[in-house]
Formats: C-alpha cells, sequence, structure tokens
C-alpha cells in the first residue's frame, strides 16, 4: 500500500514537474515572442517617426525656399519699381522743363502730371499694404501650421506611450480593443480637423472678401478726397497767379503813372525857366530902354539949357577911311568871337546876353550907331544871332529885343 502510494505521488510529482516545465517553457517562448514582436514595432515606430520627421523638415524647407523666392521676387520688383520711378520722375522733370515756355496748356497738363503722380503713389502704397497683409497672412498660417504640427507630435508621443503600456499586457483581445478604439478615435480626430479646417478656411475667405470689399471702398473714398484735393489746390494756384499778375500790373501802372508824372514836373520847370528867362530878359530890357531914354532926356535939356549961346558941346569926329575899315574889322571879329563862344553849351543863357550886349558897348566905343533907326546894324547883329542859334540848336530861353518889339 505505501509502495503503491509512493508510487502514484512519484507519477504525479512527474507529472506536475513535466507540466510546469513545459508551461515555463510556453512561457518562454510567449516571452521571446513578445520581446520580438516589441522589438518589430519598436523599429516600425522609430521608422515612422523618422519618415515623418524627414517629411516635416522637408516640408519647412520647402516653405523657407519658398519664403526666400518670394523675398527674392519681392526685392528684385521693388529694385524695379524704383527704377521705373526713377524713369517716371525723370520724365516727369523732363516735361515739366518742356512745358515751362508753354503757358497755354501748363495748367492742364500740371493737373494731369499731379494725378498720375498721385495715382501711382496711392498703387505703391495699395501694393504695400497688400504685400504686408499677405505675409502677416502667411506667417500666421505657418504659425497654425507649426502649433498643429506640435499637437500632433505630442499626440504620437501620448499614442506610443499608451500603446507601449498597452503592448506590455498580456490580454490581447484588450490590445485589440484598445487600438480599435485607438484607429476610431484617430479618425474622429482626422474628421474634426478636416472640419476645423475647412471651417477656417471658409471664415478666412469670408474674412478676405470683406476686407477686399471694404480696402476697394477705402481705395475709392481716397481718390475722391485726393481728386478734391488737387482741384483744391489748383484753384488756389490760378488764384495765386492771378493776384501775382493783378498785383504786378498794378505796379507796372503806378510805376508808369510816376514816371508820366516826373516828366510831367520836368516839363513843367523847364517851361517855367524859359518863362522865367523871358520874364528876367524883358525886364532887363525894360531897364536898358529907361536908360537910354533918360540919357537922351538929359542930353535934350542940356543942349535945350545952352541952345542960343553959341558953345559947341559935342563935336562929330570924323574918322578916316582906314579907321572906318578897322571898326568894321572889329564888329566882324566880334561877330566871329561870339559865334565860337556860342557853340559852347556850358554858357547858357546868361552868356548869350552878355555877349548880345558886349557887342552894343563895343560898337559905340567905335562910335557905330546902336539905335534902333540904323536899320543896317540892327538887322546885322540879328542874323549874326538868329545864324549862330540856328545852326548851333541852343537858343536857351534867349530872345533878342527887336524880336520882342
Amino acid at each position: 500500500m505505501d509502495v503503491i502510494e509512493f508510487l502514484g505521488n512519484t507519477q504525479k510529482k512527474n507529472i506536475k514537474n513535466s507540466i510546469q516545465q513545459r508551461i515555463q517553457e510556453k512561457l518562454k517562448d510567449y516571452e521571446k515572442n513578445l520581446k520580438r514582436r516589441q522589438r518589430r514595432l519598436r523599429d516600425l515606430l522609430e521608422a515612422d517617426y523618422i519618415q515623418y520627421n524627414e517629411e516635416i523638415l522637408w516640408l519647412i524647407n520647402e516653405r523657407v525656399k519658398e519664403s526666400f523666392q518670394k523675398r527674392i521676387e519681392w526685392l528684385n520688383m521693388q529694385r524695379l519699381e524704383r527704377e521705373r520711378a526713377e524713369v517716371e520722375l525723370l520724365k516727369l522733370k523732363q516735361q515739366q522743363r518742356e512745358l515751362e515756355n508753354c503757358e497755354k496748356w501748363r495748367h492742364y497738363q500740371t493737373r494731369e502730371l499731379l494725378l498720375e503722380t498721385k495715382e501711382s503713389q496711392l498703387y505703391q502704397i495699395e501694393e504695400k499694404k497688400m504685400r504686408q497683409e499677405n505675409e502677416k497672412l502667411i506667417e500666421d498660417m505657418w504659425v497654425t501650421v507649426m502649433d498643429r504640427v506640435r499637437k500632433e507630435r505630442e499626440y504620437q508621443e501620448y499614442y506610443e506611450s499608451k500603446l507601449r503600456h498597452v503592448i506590455s499586457g498580456l490580454d490581447q483581445e484588450k490590445n485589440q480593443k484598445i487600438s480599435q478604439e485607438f484607429k476610431e478615435m484617430c479618425l474622429l480626430q482626422s474628421n474634426q480637423l478636416k472640419q476645423e479646417s475647412q471651417a477656417e478656411s471658409q471664415r478666412f475667405a469670408q474674412l478676405d472678401a470683406r476686407k477686399r470689399k471694404d480696402e476697394k471702398l477705402l481705395d475709392v473714398m481716397k481718390k475722391q478726397q485726393q481728386t478734391k484735393e488737387l482741384e483744391q489746390q489748383i484753384l488756389e494756384n490760378s488764384q495765386r497767379e492771378y493776384c501775382l499778375k493783378r498785383n504786378e500790373l498794378t505796379e507796372d501802372l503806378k510805376q508808369q503813372f510816376v514816371d508820366n508824372q516826373e516828366l510831367l514836373n520836368d516839363l513843367q520847370e523847364r517851361e517855367k525857366e524859359k518863362i522865367r528867362n523871358n520874364e528876367w530878359h524883358k525886364c532887363y530890357l525894360a531897364y536898358c530902354l529907361n536908360e537910354k531914354r533918360d540919357k537922351i532926356r538929359e542930353e535934350a535939356e542940356f543942349n535945350e539949357l545952352y541952345r542960343g549961346t553959341g558953345c559947341v558941346l559935342v563935336a562929330n569926329k570924323k574918322q578916316p577911311y582906314s579907321k572906318a575899315q578897322s571898326s568894321s574889322k572889329d564888329l566882324t571879329f566880334i561877330t566871329s568871337a561870339m559865334s565860337e563862344l556860342s557853340r559852347r553849351p556850358e554858357y547858357g543863357t546868361m552868356i548869350n546876353i552878355a555877349l548880345y550886349h558886349t557887342v552894343d558897348v563895343f560898337a559905340l566905343k567905335l562910335n557905330v550907331d546902336i539905335s534902333v533907326e540904323n536899320v543896317s546894324f540892327q538887322s546885322a547883329r540879328y542874323e549874326a544871332f538868329t545864324s549862330v542859334h540856328k545852326n548851333e540848336g541852343w537858343l536857351g530861353g534867349f530872345t533878342p529885343p527887336e524880336v520882342l518889339g
């Protein structure tokens, strides 16, 4: 009995040990298979992660290259715009230089040039604003994409950690269920992200359309305001030019009036001087005439007093023929000297009067009759004076006494 029990127990122990050994072998095989699968899954995940990073880097490089190319194109466009602006400026300056001598079309062409310049400036300002807005929109979109990539990376890391935790378990059904739920969740999230991106793109499109509409309205208002300002500026310039021309015309009229007034005053002064010289000469002639009359009256009284007494008061001196010739020669010499001196205008009217009466005094010394009755002497003297003054052309306000009567 004891032997049978011992053998039975021994057999049971052997069976139990063999079962445990097989279980241990199966567990080791399962653990090896699990580690192999984990290693394979890790390699696959690392390969996917590396590929994903490479794609992200490629996209980033493409974006950087695209932005760099856009900046280069923008710089080229700016350079071309500057060159075009310089050419337009040179053309504008040349047109302004050509229009300096054209007064008929100056206002019209100036207005057209101003309008074109303002429109080009407005277009450049609008283009600059649109470029800045596009760059800002691209930067915002780039920030949004980077945020989305960061979120996806975080979610991927979370998913990997969770997947590792799930794989480390022994329940295959639970792992399958979790993987199915994860796939459904990923699909749901991808659909949600698509819907959000579509809604965001629609919202951006609406905002862009509204912004363009507002920009067009603002451009129309700015153009109207610019047109009004240009018209006001042109009107002010025309009024300013009219005022300047009117002031210049007024100054010219004033200057002409002053010149005419000065000329009139000068003529009046000359007339007054002539009248004054004539009056003085008349007074002098009247004085000489009174002196002669007084002298004749005194001689007549003296003769009347000694008449009938037999006294010889005055003896007429007879001149020889040679003396008479010398007297006529002296008179001719005086006349020639008077003509020579009268050619010098610096002596004026007074030298004419002095010469005129010097001839009389010299003739009296030569015992030449200078009375009015001596027609030959008076006519010779008058002809000498008139010929001299007519030839020289400067009477100077002097009039011989015979002309005055």
